[in-house]
């Protein structure tokens, strides 16, 4: 399983990292916990989560976050593995950013265990509720409203604009939204998605064979009808 990993899932997952996976906390989280399952051990993959992970200005729950924290430790303190030691400053950096009060409360760190309900209630009165709620600024929610009226218009005008509809696809398909949840949002039929999708996977064929033309590594040769 592991040498199928490393020659058809490996250079994929790397290739797609930047533009659909860097931002997806739930895939990452997945991957994390089959490898685990599958024992599968691999440098480079690792380090492209452990960097994603610190560039998050967030993590969004205990879950991933029990995942990320007790992965990064097991990874760190794996003797046989090449990653040994070499983790413990990039944890103590994912510690100090996203170890915040709320997660304090409900997971030890030192222990890399999420807290017993026993235990969070003899701790009520150790924590200010007021740690657990982010202040949002008026620039912020301001922010905010802006980019949720701008893609309250983006999903509007879609529907009449192919270009900008496969675009809106794309983006939903990289945050990982289901195709009920691209209907709901576009409010738009199976079918219209299908076609989405189809223009979706010609641009990536043309985009690969370009890469592939730059390279001189096509499989034919340039003027010739496939």
């Amino acid at each position: 399983m592991n040498k199928i990993i490393d020659e058809y899932l490996k250079p994929r997952l790397l290739e797609v990292w930047d533009p659909k996976l860097l931002y997806n906390q739930r895939t990452m989280n997945d991957l994390i916990v089959e490898f685990k399952k599958l024992n599968y051990y691999d440098e480079e993959i690792f380090e492209k989560i452990i960097d994603s992970l610190l560039v998050k200005k967030r993590i969004q729950n205990i879950y991933f976050f029990e995942t990320f924290h007790q992965f990064m430790n097991e990874v760190n303190e794996n003797p046989k593995g090449s990653l040994y030691q070499k983790w413990t400053e990039k944890i103590n950096q994912f510690e100090e950013k996203h170890y915040t009060a709320d997660f304090k409360w409900r997971y030890n760190a030192e222990e890399r265990r999420r807290r017993t309900h026993k235990e969070l209630v003899a701790r009520r009165d150790e924590f200010d509720w007021e740690d657990f709620v982010e202040v949002e600024t008026t620039d912020e929610r301001e922010e905010r409203e802006r980019k949720r009226i701008e893609e309250e218009q983006q999903r509007k005008y879609s529907v009449y604009n192919k270009e900008l509809f496969v675009k809106q696809v794309k983006k939903y398909r990289a945050e990982g939204k289901t195709m009920i949840e691209m209907m709901v949002y576009l409010d738009v039929d199976e079918e219209a998605l299908e076609n989405a999708f189809q223009a979706i996977s010609q641009e990536e064929q043309l985009e690969r064979l370009e890469e592939l033309r730059k390279e001189n590594k096509l499989p034919f040769a340039e003027g010739t009808t496939v």
